[in-house]
């Protein structure tokens, strides 16, 4: 028997960490949703600080796949990621997301072919949201 997919539910993730006080930024597809990207993503990645939780976990949730890294590229934390974020409304909450210029900086340098691929709409948009 195949386990089904469950729907993705971003809203009730935010709520489910933000209700349990997990100190997190936002960072990869949501983050350039959140900052008026053009982009379809159907997980939802954070960098959580450590003192809330112990090492990297890819979770299949009831509200959808949540990756949960305590640092991003292998060296860059939550608390240095936190000077790099801004703060944004999530349904009914507020909550750290990466800047969309550290994200574009962040995916130039990991250089996945994933990446590269979002990079021209994450460009476009900053421009956009630059003039």
């Amino acid at each position: 028997m195949s386990r089904r997919t469950p729907p993705f539910q971003p809203n009730e993730i935010v709520s489910t960490l933000v209700h349990h006080e997990v100190a997190f930024v936002i960072i990869g597809g949501i983050a350039a949703v959140l900052q008026g990207v053009p982009y379809t993503t159907f997980d939802f990645d954070i960098v959580y600080s450590r003192s809330d939780l112990a090492g990297p976990k890819l979770l299949r949730t009831r509200f959808g796949r949540l990756d949960v890294l305590g640092e991003l590229d292998g060296k860059t934390t939550w608390e240095s990621l936190l000077e790099h974020s801004v703060e944004l409304p999530f349904g009914a909450n507020r909550v750290r997301v990466l800047s969309l210029a550290t994200l574009i900086a962040v995916k130039e340098r990991l250089g996945r072919d994933k990446d590269k691929a979002a990079l021209p709409l994450l460009r476009a948009t900053l421009e956009r949201q630059r003039r």
